[in-house]
């Protein structure tokens, strides 16, 4: 047997010693930080009601917003007279207001009657 093929691995990372690609975990992290970079984090932290925030993360994969677009009209409800009156009770929770396409809505106009 020939002794200059063999190499000593005991120094190497345990994915290269049982010959698995380091690529792969590169891609569970790469997908795992899709998943963060959904924008549900920054809407949760946007969004004034905090109840239900597993079903609303679920709501959020279902619906896949644009985050742009949730913000910018969140930057007018939580002004709402709908959501500021009776302490923010008719705020809709989280989930409630994602799957219903909430933030499609649009703001009502002054001297409107409701």
């Amino acid at each position: 047997m020939d002794t200059e093929c063999i190499q000593d691995v005991s120094s190497l990372e345990p994915q290269v010693r049982l010959g698995k690609s380091s690529l792969v975990e590169s891609s569970k992290d790469k997908s795992r930080t899709n998943v963060l970079d959904d924008g549900f984090h920054e809407f949760w932290n946007h969004y004034p009601k905090k109840v239900g925030k597993d079903a609303a993360h679920k709501a959020w994969t279902k619906k896949k917003p644009k985050i742009d677009e949730v913000i910018k009209a969140l930057s007018w409800q939580v002004e709402s007279m709908g959501w500021t009156k009776s302490n923010g009770d008719f705020i809709p929770n989280p989930a409630t207001y994602l799957n219903d396409g909430r933030w499609k809505d649009e703001p009502v106009k002054e001297g409107a009657p409701f």
